[in-house]
């Protein structure tokens, strides 16, 4: 039997016995498509970068080509401007118009749940003056670990006050953690060199 697409007007062959509207399956999705979505005639309008005059498909269309569009961001990323860095107030320059830290400050990264922010590192630091809270060696801003004393850093609701946070090398932090539990002769001991370094002597074992 021979039908009228409803979308197109072409004529073809349906065996069939259920009325068919359409010739094909693109015919079939492009008419409820405009159904649904209905083209809107939206009228001229100037583009945002070179000021051709171009027919936007919808209201946030504001360039008439992708060369346009990719034109205005490569603008923007060459743009350098000056800005203050938020931790150490030192001015640096960029492009990125989103960076709030100078290089150093930027590579500072605290680890888990409970971070402590960059500006509190920071201050951390300048109460040590810049020296590691262990060693007393020197110590920057971009390779400083943040440790917590009470050991619940990881945990949620960390106390994460001035009192509680001391800056260490990353080396000097490990000694924190690498405590061990051994048995010799058939009592148990904790070792580590953390005991040495701070001359600990007596310790006061808390079960959970």
């Amino acid at each position: 039997m021979e039908r009228t697409c409803d979308f197109c007007g072409a004529f073809f062959e349906s065996t069939k016995k259920k009325y068919k509207r359409f010739c094909s399956k693109g015919c079939h999705d492009k008419h409820w498509s405009r159904k649904q979505y209905p083209i809107v005639d939206y009228p001229e309008q100037p583009c945002s970068y070179c000021g051709t005059l171009f027919k936007p498909k919808n209201t946030l269309h504001r360039y008439c080509s992708g060369k346009c569009r990719w034109s205005v961001n490569n603008d923007k990323q060459k743009t350098e401007q000056e800005k203050v860095c938020v931790v150490c107030e030192v001015r640096f320059k960029t492009t990125d118009h989103k960076r709030k830290y100078c290089w150093n400050c930027g590579q500072y990264r605290s680890r888990g749940k409970n971070r402590v922010s960059r500006a509190l590192g920071a201050e951390i630091l300048r109460n040590q003056d810049n020296k590691c809270w262990l060693c007393k060696g020197t110590l920057t801003f971009e390779v400083a670990k943040i440790h917590h004393l009470d050991g619940d850093g990881q945990k949620d609701g960390a106390n994460n006050s001035k009192d509680n946070l001391v800056g260490l090398h990353d080396s000097c932090h490990k000694l924190f953690h690498y405590i061990f539990l051994v048995q010799i002769e058939g009592r148990w001991y904790i070792k580590g060199d953390i005991f040495r370094m701070l001359n600990i002597k007596e310790l006061k074992v808390e079960g959970n």
